[in-house]
């Protein structure tokens, strides 16, 4: 009885963008997210990360920006989130510019 076996080297799966980063997190009062309409908490934060050198970060490298606002409230707040995904040489650039030794950041 012959056998006869080949070593055959699963797909390895290469995102061109492998490293997803929150660069801004601020928690919402639970009265503002029931008073201000989701658009209006939006522009409210957007000008908040706006101010801060992760945006400005952000604007010169082309970083596609995507929101989200917790649905959940929990201790009477949401949680507003504005991230991204970075490439590994954006990802290497970012971490050498902003990372904080024992924050929860990726």
């Amino acid at each position: 009885m012959d056998t006869k076996a080949s070593h055959q080297s699963k797909h390895q799966w290469r995102f061109e963008r492998p490293h997803r980063v929150r660069f801004f997190t601020e928690s919402i009062h639970i009265n503002d997210s029931f008073n201000l309409h989701q658009n209006e908490l939006y522009w409210e934060y957007a000008k908040k990360f706006s101010l801060t050198p992760e945006y400005a970060w952000v604007e010169a490298n082309g970083i596609d920006l995507q929101f989200d606002i917790d649905s959940r409230a929990q201790d009477w707040h949401k949680q507003i989130r504005f991230y991204g995904d970075l490439t590994e040489s954006q990802y290497v650039d970012y971490t050498l510019r902003f990372f904080v030794h024992l924050a929860e950041w990726k």
